[in-house]
Formats: C-alpha cells, sequence, structure tokens
C-alpha cells in the first residue's frame, strides 16, 4: 500500500481526533485503514470533545486509548514498579530523598514511552492526579492480565463511538502507528 500525505484533521472531519495528524494508507474492497500518527500538538491533549474530563469514570477510557501500545504499557508497568518501590524504600529506610529518584524513573519510563512509542502526550500533563490513579490501575490490570482486553474494549468503543459500523479489529504494533483497521461500515 502506498502512503498518503501527511495532514491535519479540521475540528469537524474526526471529532476525536482533533489536533492529531493522521495518514492514510490504502482501500480496498470494503477495508479503509487509517493511520494515526497522533502527534502531540501545542494547546494540550484532547478526548471525544475539547471540553475537560469531570471524573476518573471519564478519563479511565481516554487513559487507555493513550496507552493503545503493548510497548507503551510495558514501558508504565516498568517506571511504575520502579517509582513504587523507590518510595517504599524511601519509606522504610527513612530516606525521603529517594522519592524524587522514584518519581523521575517512573515518570521518565512513562514519558519516554509516549513521546518514542506511543507519539502522544502524556496524560499527567493535563491529568496529573487521575494519571496517577490510572497508572496504578493500569498496573494492576497488567499484572492480572487483563489489561490488553480492557484496551481492546476501549478502542473498540472509540471507533464505535465515531459512527463506525461493522466488525473490525483493535491493532496493537509497537512499531506501527496503526491504532484501528476497521471495515468502516462495509460488511
Amino acid at each position: 500500500m502506498k502512503c498518503g500525505a501527511l495532514k491535519t484533521d479540521p475540528p469537524s472531519s474526526h471529532p476525536s481526533k482533533t489536533r492529531h495528524s493522521w495518514y492514510s494508507i490504502g482501500q480496498s474492497t470494503g477495508t479503509y485503514i487509517t493511520v494515526f500518527s497522533r502527534i502531540p500538538q501545542l494547546g494540550g491533549i484532547t478526548h471525544m470533545s475539547d471540553k475537560p474530563i469531570q471524573n476518573f469514570e471519564e478519563f479511565w477510557p481516554f487513559y487507555v486509548r493513550e496507552h493503545s501500545k503493548k510497548a507503551t504499557r510495558i514501558f508504565h508497568f516498568i517506571g511504575t514498579t520502579a517509582g513504587g518501590a523507590a518510595g517504599i524504600a524511601a519509606i522504610a529506610l527513612k530516606r525521603p530523598a529517594l522519592i524524587p529518584l522514584g518519581l523521575a524513573v517512573g515518570y521518565g519510563a512513562a514519558w519516554f514511552s509516549h513521546f518514542f512509542i506511543e507519539n502522544n502526550r502524556p496524560a499527567s500533563f493535563r491529568y496529573p492526579l487521575w494519571s496517577f490513579q490510572a497508572d496504578w490501575v493500569m498496573w494492576a490490570k497488567m499484572l492480572a492480565g487483563t489489561m490488553d482486553a480492557e484496551v481492546e474494549r476501549a478502542m473498540n468503543a472509540e471507533h464505535a463511538s465515531n459512527g463506525q459500523n461493522g466488525a473490525g479489529k483493535y491493532d496493537d504494533h509497537a512499531t506501527s502507528h496503526t491504532t484501528y483497521a476497521g471495515t468502516n461500515g462495509v460488511n
């Protein structure tokens, strides 16, 4: 398939993808694949609309979609584990100087994955407390083995809310920018 030119969606074209750039890579027999590069842009993070998220229940699906690639989630898991261990060590050893180290390690790994793997802006820039809470929820779900299903559910729900019908399958490739491959209403 041949890549199209980089374009920026106007706000009315893809409401959930405003301020994000996209590539159209092909159309064949009812299958249309769009690749969202999710290049961080000035002006903050958007979700479904530009209205601010009001509570953690609204934030969680947004957070999950912003962590759609498995490699991003692995970096978060490692960073959260190391940061949590440094926090526990700071308390146990009565060495508060370890707390900034834990934050640096935890956020460093997470932010690296957002900038270089997921290609988006960390949610902690706009929603720091909910992001911290969501990091631990994701950590627990990864430990329990349920996070991949959570990501698939959130990505498919976003696809459905964009008015696209039909069966589709969320595609998680850590090295590509593919966010969703679906039938775009053609069965």
